[in-house]
């Protein structure tokens, strides 16, 4: 993710977008700190729809695909008081990133967009008052997204679940999956099994679309 970050953060000062003023606007000279889980949010959901793009114009199909994207927070920090981290339960919220548009995915500098974007919806979420801001009408906003055409992006896992550090008297897992990414556009994430700091990404697509994106994938990376 190296790349990517050093990608991103060249050009977050030099991309626009005009009609989000809070997106490209600086208070400060100094460069936003891009975690891991953003830059993979960003750089596999731009891949998802051009790949996606891609498959229809092979069909011949001139509708222009529609997307969201969306991501779960951990609320338990965030509560007053907070709830302790041992807490065997639900205590996330999901958020969707309205300000994305379809075609953000599809621009000359979208993985930027999408990531500058994604970037100050983390930070709107990450205080208690953002974390709950508008939990009771998500659903609702959700379910009209999907009513007008867009299909939800979501994403599944942590990177931080130390997963591959697991062992239940068996031994720690050699491969770990998250199966319920095949209900729809998801991306599983999890730590990479060497420990080297990286990311594992796991996606269900139709067999042609996840070819194109696998084509479109390992090119950004070179």
């Amino acid at each position: 993710m190296d790349l990517e970050r050093n990608r991103v953060l060249s050009n977050w000062d030099t991309t626009v977008d005009d009609e989000d003023v809070i997106v490209i606007s600086s208070s400060t000279k100094q460069q936003p700190k891009l975690s891991t889980f953003l830059l993979t949010c960003a750089y596999v959901s731009v891949c998802i729809v051009k790949a996606t793009d891609e498959e229809s114009k092979k069909r011949d199909n001139n509708n222009e695909n529609k997307f969201m994207f969306g991501f779960a927070v951990d609320c338990r920090a965030k509560l007053d008081p907070p709830v302790h981290e041992n807490y065997f339960g639900n205590c996330v919220a999901g958020h969707i990133v309205d300000a994305i548009k379809a075609e953000d995915f599809r621009k000359e500098n979208a993985l930027v967009i999408v990531a500058k974007k994604i970037y100050s919806k983390i930070r709107s979420v990450g205080t208690m008052e953002g974390a709950l801001d508008g939990i009771e009408t998500m659903f609702f906003r959700a379910a009209m997204m999907v009513k007008e055409g867009k299909k939800p992006i979501g994403v599944a896992g942590s990177a931080r679940f130390g997963v591959y550090g697991i062992d239940f008297g068996w031994g720690k897992p050699e491969k770990v999956e998250i199966t319920s990414v095949d209900r729809g556009i998801t991306i599983g994430m999890a730590e990479s099994k060497d420990g080297s700091g990286g990311i594992q990404v796991g996606l269900v697509l139709n067999k042609h679309v996840m070819h194109l994106f696998n084509e479109l994938f390992h090119a950004g990376l070179c």
